[in-house]
């Protein structure tokens, strides 16, 4: 029931924000969806942990490459486990 509840607020929100039409949030979304516009925040990270942790710097990172790519290719095997096959207009 709760989830439900977080789900339709989530879907309410996202459709007021994208009914707004305006050119800030318009700007906003491609600039975030952009991951040209992350390199700067993960090059400040990559240099914060060289800093402070030195010789561990090696398997930080390795865990990190590690935890981002099992999020997305589990997300991409759920999302395509859920979704494969079902097209728009398919009446579903």
């Amino acid at each position: 029931m709760l989830i439900e509840t977080l789900k339709q607020i989530d879907i309410q929100l996202l459709l007021l924000i994208n009914g707004l039409h305006t050119p800030f949030f318009d700007t906003f979304f491609n600039a975030i969806t952009n991951f040209l516009y992350w390199i700067p925040f993960f090059a400040v990270v990559i240099g914060f942990i060289i800093k402070k942790y030195k010789s561990k710097t090696w398997i930080i990172l390795l865990f990190f490459s590690l935890s981002i790519a099992l999020t997305d290719q589990g997300s991409n095997a759920t999302y395509r486990q859920h979704n494969c096959g079902i097209r728009q207009g398919s009446g579903l």
